[in-house]
């Protein structure tokens, strides 16, 4: 009787998974779980960086006294770790210098090169 009710939350908690399109039951995509700090929008001078919940980047970063992109990248991010963002292309990647922390009161991190303050 108690392995039917375990089957049971089982087929439950997978159904659930399921119905919300494979996302975690906080609506975060599973490819970000454990990394949820990398959520919101990063800024810094000439870039800025947004990760979603449902587990999308957008990266821009303009050439310096252009209003050029020099980098753009808007795409699903395929992995994610405390070194580096991967897009669904190789040319969409991004190399973590320092992943997210708190520095008093605000979140920062170094993505290629630049040092973003989250909003």
């Amino acid at each position: 009787m108690k392995w039917m009710v375990g089957a049971l939350v089982v087929l439950l908690l997978l159904g659930g998974f399921w119905l919300n399109g494979g996302r975690a039951p906080t609506g975060t995509d599973p490819v970000l779980l454990g990394h949820e700090a990398y959520i919101g929008v990063w800024r810094a001078e000439g870039s800025e960086l947004k990760i979603t919940r449902s587990g999308r980047m957008w990266f821009e970063r303009k050439a310096s006294q252009e209003h050029v992109a020099e980098k753009f990248i808007n795409m699903p991010i395929a992995s994610i770790s405390d070194r580096e963002i991967l897009g669904r292309t190789s040319e969409a990647r991004l190399e973590v210098n320092e992943p997210p922390h708190k520095v008093g009161s605000q979140w920062v991190m170094k993505v290629n090169g630049a040092a973003l303050v989250k909003e």
